[in-house]
């Protein structure tokens, strides 16, 4: 896997192959698969891009959830390195194939990896030029509480703007977040974690969701909920005032990112539940 005679490319190219049609990479025990889940804008009420998402397979085809293989133990850094390039690689690789239409393209990155990557090899911008792909269509969605050292953060964001990259706060709502952070980063969006539509079914949460909405919002964010899994919920958001959403109500994640519902009546029918509903 780690030949030193190969680039980063080449050694993604070795351990990918062709399965029912798309791209899937071989780590450790495990088949990993690209699937896309589509994100909204509710004042257009169309896809505006797609999130990247992996699917693992063990040997004997069963699932394996994809934070166990990503929080495995015992793991070396240049291997962690090389699980989440090669999580890029495909993703890239299957939303040029399935999915063209999507305007932007959002993926996971760790701030830890982006740091390490640093040590073997250039990538990301090769990358991208060998699938033509260019650097405003990506949404690098960074989680900020999986790092501590402020300068660190930093450094992880200014890699990826000076690329042409947009930059997202990723699970803002859990753990360490925090508006300072935030501020500094400068992020053109912040994603909401799940827990926050979920707690803002009390009404007082919902009139503090959307103040933090508004805050984020005049601050020059554009700001995503994501995990919107019901009509209520649905609901909540466009109260809320976010932007953008992202969840199984609209659609789950497939390979073709097919939309559940016929989106532009559906948040348009939210958008009517939310003028009468208290």
């Amino acid at each position: 896997m780690e030949t030193l005679s190969l680039s980063p490319i080449q050694r993604m190219q070795q351990c990918t192959s062709w399965e029912e049609g798309a791209l899937v990479g071989a780590f450790e025990d495990v088949t990993i698969s690209s699937v896309f889940q589509p994100i909204y804008s509710l004042a257009s009420c169309k896809m505006v891009g797609v999130e990247g998402l992996m699917r693992c397979a063990g040997k004997q085809g069963g699932p394996v959830s994809p934070m166990e293989l990503l929080g495995r133990p015992g793991r070396s850094e240049a291997e962690n390195v090389f699980l989440d390039r090669l999580c890029r690689y495909l993703h890239l690789h299957n939303q040029v194939a399935h999915v063209p239409d999507a305007h932007r393209l959002f993926l996971n990155v760790s701030a830890r990896t982006v740091i390490a990557g640093k040590g073997y090899g250039s990538y990301f911008a090769e990358l991208l030029k060998l699938f033509d792909f260019p650097a405003h269509r990506v949404v690098i969605e960074i989680l900020e509480d999986s790092i501590f050292d402020e300068n660190l953060l930093s450094r992880a964001v200014d890699y990826y703007r000076k690329l042409g990259c947009i930059i997202a706060i990723d699970d803002f709502g859990t753990g360490n977040s925090n508006l300072n952070r935030v501020w500094k980063i400068r992020p053109e969006i912040v994603k909401f974690d799940r827990s926050l539509v979920k707690h803002a079914a009390n009404i007082q949460t919902r009139h503090a969701l959307a103040g933090l909405v508004e805050l984020l919002q005049e601050s020059g964010c554009m700001v995503l909920m994501e995990g919107v899994e019901t009509e209520a919920e649905a609901v909540i958001a466009v109260q809320s005032g976010v932007d953008m959403v992202q969840g199984y109500y609209f659609a789950r994640p497939t390979l073709a990112a097919l939309p559940a519902v016929p989106i532009p009546e559906t948040i348009r029918h939210v958008q009517e539940l939310a003028r009468t509903t208290p």
